[in-house]
This record gives structure tokens, sequence and C-alpha cells, in this order.
């Protein structure tokens, strides 16, 4: 995601402006590519729910009709990431423990709902100060259980997974 602020960054954005993070297809974006982007637009709509506010980012929409595709979603916090990474000041032990509350109550809301994520990262989370923390990239979700039935090779979505992030009971053997 690439922040797209509208209008000057010292003025508070009118109701026609609106920060908000993009993300975007190539111009020559394939088809595969561009269906990624609906999906994970479906994936944000289906999680629509006042306790997902809370939780997951917040979709404002998907412009499909042109190229290159565009998904906006809403602009809070910081890459958790980038804060773990940086070496400016050390996140406290309390802190800590908040995001491990709040990723918690975010795995158990996608589990409510269904969902399974496939690519929990902490470049995949944003964050403020107070160790609030929302889901920001839904791209490789699925709903439904996703397993490989006996015999099964791949993913059963027909979707690529993050090997790298995976449990090690996804992985096939």
């Amino acid at each position: 995601y690439q922040p797209l602020v509208t209008g000057a960054s010292n003025t508070t954005p009118s109701p026609q402006q609106l920060p908000c993070l993009i993300k975007k297809s190539g111009f020559e974006a394939s088809d595969e590519e561009r269906a990624r982007l609906v999906r994970e637009a479906k994936n944000f709509n289906h999680l629509h729910t006042p306790r997902a506010s809370l939780l997951v980012l917040r979709l404002y929409g998907l412009a499909g009709d042109r190229y290159p595709m565009m998904l906006a979603v809403e602009n809070w916090g910081h890459p958790l990431d980038a804060k773990l990474r940086s070496d400016d000041e050390e996140v406290s032990e309390t802190v800590r423990l908040r995001l491990i509350y709040v990723l918690s109550e975010i795995l158990e809301f996608l589990n409510e709902k269904n969902v399974l994520h496939r690519d929990l990262r902490a470049s995949n989370f944003r964050w403020d100060k107070q160790g609030k923390l929302k889901l920001g990239d839904l791209s490789w979700a699925v709903k439904g259980p996703t397993w490989l039935a006996e015999g099964e090779t791949g993913d059963s979505s027909g979707l690529p997974m993050a090997l790298r992030w995976s449990a090690p009971e996804v992985v096939a053997s």
C-alpha cells in the first residue's frame, strides 16, 4: 500500500478529500492480478461490521473500470514492521503485550468470520502509539476452510501460499 493524501498536508480533509492507502495494479495488469484485487476488496467487504472497524482497515472503494486498478483503504497508524525494526525508541513491554492481545482479538475475529488469512506478518499490520493494531492486507485471505485433501497437491483455493509465513501444519509434506 502507498499513502495517497489529497490536498495540502497541513489542511483538514474536506468531504471530497480523504487520506487513504492505495494498492494498485500495473497498467498492463493480467486478469489474475485484477482478480486478486477484486478478491481482496470482497474480503474487506465480507468483514465489514462495527467490530471490524476496530480490528481491520476500512475499505473505501475499488476503482476497477480503468487501468491501473486501485483499491483504497483507510490510512491509519503506521506499518508495524517498520516500528519493530526501528532503533529510535524501544517498544515497551506494556505496548508489546497490548499488541499481542489485539493480535489475538484480530485472529479470533477472522475465525468467527470463517476467514483464513494465510499471510500474517508484521508488514500486514498497522499500529498507533497506544498499542492499537489493525490488519491491513487481505490479499491472500480466503473464506472458509482451505486444506489439502489426502492425495492433493497445492492449495485448494488455487491461490499461491506464503510458505515462509505459513504454519507447519498447512505445508504439504
